[in-house]
């Protein structure tokens, strides 16, 4: 049981070379697409899939409601957040966990140079996420209060 690159991967190319034709549709695919990448994360979470539909409303509303690449990139922070801190707190008993700190990097990939192809904007995306994800940690809640970092 991991974070499993493979499945963003493969989620983010499903949703960019066949976009939905709704806010509610782009955002149920990036929430599933981050949902198969992290509800097996370790320490396991057991509200992996309360954080994906939270996700997908959160990301709902930044799509639905933006007035720039900006604006959503910055909503998009928000929801990401969001999600790690209820895989978060889904660790307890055994574990506290403990969110990704900073930022995923939206903003800045927002406002680069477009991605010359899918897998380049695939790559992209996963990278970014993948990395923030594995900033998370979690220690256990009794001796030896071991720290682990989200794997």
């Amino acid at each position: 049981m991991t974070l499993d690159i493979s499945a963003l991967n493969s989620g983010l190319t499903t949703l960019f070379t066949s976009p939905p034709d709704s806010f509610l549709g782009c955002a149920d695919q990036w929430a599933e697409a981050v949902y198969n990448y992290s509800f097996l994360v370790i320490p396991t979470s057991t509200t992996a899939a309360a954080a994906k539909e939270a996700l997908a409303d959160s990301l709902n509303s930044a799509f639905s409601t933006s007035v720039s690449a900006a604006v959503t990139a910055t909503n998009m922070e928000a929801a990401f957040s969001a999600y790690a801190t209820t895989l978060a707190v889904g660790m307890l008993p055994a574990y506290t966990g403990v969110p990704p700190a900073g930022s995923i990097g939206f903003v800045d990939i927002f406002e680069g140079e477009p991605p010359v192809d899918v897998t380049t904007a695939v790559t992209t995306f996963s990278s970014a996420i993948s990395s923030w994800f594995l900033t998370g940690t979690a220690t256990l809640v009794a001796p030896p209060y071991t720290v682990l970092t989200w794997v």
